[in-house]
């Protein structure tokens, strides 16, 4: 493979950060990602801790591996990441099916996993993936504990995706998310970066070309997107939070953002694409600029004799304990804390929120290849866990049956992001066969497909259904079944 340059030659003002600062130990930074490979030659020695899987047996990710070791590759190793020093705390949330392929997380998973980063100390998050969406609503436990990192001042980088469309990834698309477009190593925006109204007001072009990351088995490879890219900017993040403790401040992840922000290069040659833009695009040497006088401006009203105030020196700390599925969370957060980015309210807040999982932004069409299938079979559902099926009787209601085909129905009437989170089945004779996993630009509508299928089949109009799709892997309900994914099922025959 042909050499390139190392990510700080290709950053403009990374190589001069970097003498400065290569991460302070108390920065927490942390990936929500698939399982990470950390005995890796570039990670083995990297200040990373990760919480431990429910499963047993679950092997490393291709992709959370890369992503972990473009932020925490060690400076001795191939892969030189761009906070080495920082701490870093990888929470999964993408599973490896048995099969082949990846599990996606249902935005309430990802609503937990952001409150568990959050609890261990997380300064920053890292979400290298997405769901497309219409609409920049989410799922609204995921947009309460958004709202609460925000105003706890943790700062959420997430992915704008790779589907190469005017379309919108949640959560980069989500208030008081910095949301990441990747550019090539001339600034352009790749073709693949996703692009939408959302983006013109919290998003940024980064790096997302031909990035040095870790790969399975102590390898490594070159990958592009969306996904480098929001780590690009994650470690740009941490480095700066890290000058802001050497220069005895109390460091502040959404003050960094929206010096980003207010930094970025706008897009004003006619001979590119602009209308592809986010916001901007990312300008460092601007960026530590506008944090250097920012800080003399906070140092000059401070007297003599008196001393900076300092947050607790405690860095994120993984318990021995494997993550929870937290039984109860906060469900408001008022957040008085100003927007990390000024955006036009809608005149009208849409009706509707988009039902369906978050990938990883690595993935695009060719997310999910496999066998094609056509199957007939009688729809059901499954919450895959007790935890998962009490958690949804909490938001049904004490006096409603969780169990029932038209108390499922009349619930996902009213609220159809409810859909994600049970696992749709396909039985023949009475036995489970499939898991159906909607993705996809269309799953909203083939959520609602689902439930409109279930209405009917409840009361005689249907008996059986005919279902296209992918094998993807597998899936584990009582007993291990067969999954197939239905990305681009639009209605049923």
């Amino acid at each position: 493979m042909a050499t390139m340059a190392s990510i700080a030659e290709q950053i403009p003002g990374l190589s001069e950060l970097h003498e400065q600062s290569l991460g302070d130990p108390r920065i927490c930074v942390a990936i929500l990602d698939g399982e990470v490979d950390r005995d890796h030659p570039s990670l083995v020695s990297a200040h990373l801790q990760q919480v431990e899987q429910r499963e047993s047996a679950v092997s490393p990710s291709e992709h959370g591996t890369l992503i972990a070791s473009v932020l925490f590759g060690q400076p001795t190793s191939h892969v030189r990441g761009l906070v080495p020093q920082c701490t870093g705390v990888s929470i999964p949330i993408f599973r490896n099916s048995p099969g082949g392929g990846v599990r996606p997380a249902s935005q309430m998973d990802l609503a937990h996993a952001i409150n568990w980063a959050l609890d261990l100390g997380a300064d920053v998050i890292n979400i290298s993936g997405g769901q497309i969406t219409s609409s920049s609503r989410a799922y609204p436990l995921l947009e309460d504990i958004i709202a609460r990192c925000h105003q706890k001042g943790t700062l959420i980088v997430a992915a704008a995706g790779n589907d190469g469309c005017d379309c919108i990834h949640v959560p980069a698309a989500i208030e008081n998310v910095l949301a990441v477009g990747a550019s090539d190593q001339e600034g352009r925006s790749l073709e693949s970066s996703n692009w939408g109204e959302s983006y013109r007001h919290n998003g940024i072009l980064a790096l997302g070309e031909n990035i040095l990351g870790a790969d399975l088995d102590g390898d490594t490879r070159f990958a592009s997107g969306t996904s480098l890219a929001a780590a690009v900017v994650s470690g740009v993040v941490g480095l700066l939070m890290s000058l802001q403790r050497q220069h005895g401040r109390q460091p502040n992840a959404v003050e960094i953002g929206r010096i980003l922000l207010a930094t970025a290069d706008h897009c004003d040659d006619e001979s590119t694409s602009c209308g592809r833009w986010p916001h901007g695009r990312l300008n460092l040497p601007k960026a530590i600029d506008k944090l250097r006088s920012t800080r003399e401006a906070t140092m000059s009203h401070i007297e003599p004799n008196q001393s900076v105030p300092q947050e607790s020196e405690q860095p994120c700390t993984v318990t021995p304990s494997a993550m929870p599925t937290p039984g109860s969370m906060p469900t408001e957060y008022a957040s008085v804390a100003p927007p990390l980015a000024e955006a036009p309210m809608p005149a009208e807040p849409p009706a509707e929120i988009a039902a369906g999982e978050i990938t990883p932004s690595a993935c695009s069409c060719s997310c999910g290849s496999g066998q094609k299938v056509f199957v007939l079979g009688q729809l059901g559902f499954d919450y895959g866990s007790e935890a998962r099926r009490d958690e949804f009787r909490s938001r049904m209601g004490p006096d409603r049956n969780v169990d029932a085909d038209s108390e499922i129905v009349a619930h996902l009437k009213e609220h159809l992001w409810d859909a994600a989170s049970i696992i749709w089945t396909l039985k023949f004779d009475q036995t489970v066969v499939y898991t159906l996993r909607p993705s996809g630009p269309f799953a909203r509508e083939v959520y609602e497909k689902l439930r409109d299928e279930l209405s009917d089949q409840e009361s005689g109009k249907t008996a059986i259904i005919s279902v296209p799709g992918t094998i993807v892997g597998e899936d584990r309900l009582l007993s291990i079944v067969r999954k197939i994914s239905v990305g681009s099922l639009r209605g049923f025959d």
